[in-house]
């Protein structure tokens, strides 16, 4: 079984609504909440109730990458807390003190799996969707254009693709629990100075890539992950 969560009901939206309509493979949805705490957390209660084979974490997320456009997708080789500062002590930005945690690697079948997925549809620049596999920086900010323009890290030193608030978290949980994991996002806004109005706008939509993508990535996942127990 697998457990797909989300930071909120939406993004969950059109997987519950093709279950409704018939599509029934081995696995449970469940909403998280926003931020690093409240994603871990629940991260931490689902592995302990339904010990899953594997967790997808699931949503929008902001666009740091410049080749990316809303509707596109950010699939997560490598996640980091951006938000993780102890640089002071000659510790590198998002390493966890004294552990060997900082990029936090998504399973690698799943990853494969993803990168060779094909989704329909255009991106909001009315090209095909893009499905890129980077880096996902994870912080308790929504990173409007201001903002980012104060964290210039995101970029230039971190390499950045998309950023947001709470995929970092779950990574962490599941790595520490030998759970595989990958996180898929789609971009909602690139930080542009629009946020607010791209995100609401288009998270209706996102909510049917989100199913669409995560329905392809099991597919092409095999049965490794998708037996009942």
């Amino acid at each position: 079984m697998v457990v797909v969560l989300a930071a909120m009901q939406q993004e969950l939206d059109g997987i519950v609504q093709a279950q409704e309509h018939g599509w029934r493979p081995a696995l449970q949805t469940r909403v998280t909440g926003v931020g690093k705490v409240m994603a871990a957390m629940t991260t931490q209660r689902i592995i302990d109730e339904l010990a899953p084979q594997a967790v997808l974490m699931v949503g929008v997320a902001g666009g740091l990458n410049p080749r990316l456009s809303i509707g596109d997708v950010v699939v997560g080789a490598e996640t980091l807390q951006h938000d993780l500062d102890v640089t002071a002590l000659g510790i590198p930005r998002g390493t966890v003190p004294f552990t060997g945690y900082r990029w936090l690697a998504g399973d690698e079948q799943l990853l494969q799996a993803a990168k060779h997925t094909i989704l329909p549809g255009k991106n909001e620049a009315g090209q095909p969707v893009q499905l890129h596999a980077g880096r996902i920086l994870t912080g308790d900010q929504f990173m409007s254009r201001a903002a980012q323009q104060q964290h210039r890290y995101l970029v230039d030193e971190l390499n950045g693709d998309a950023v947001d608030m709470e995929s970092a978290a779950v990574a962490q949980v599941c790595v520490c629990n030998n759970i595989p994991h990958l996180v898929l996002r789609v971009i909602s806004d690139t930080a542009d100075g629009s946020a607010r109005v791209d995100f609401w706008r288009f998270l209706p939509r996102a909510g049917q890539r989100i199913q669409q993508l995560t329905a392809a990535v099991l597919d092409a996942a095999g049965n490794r992950f998708m037996a009942d127990r």
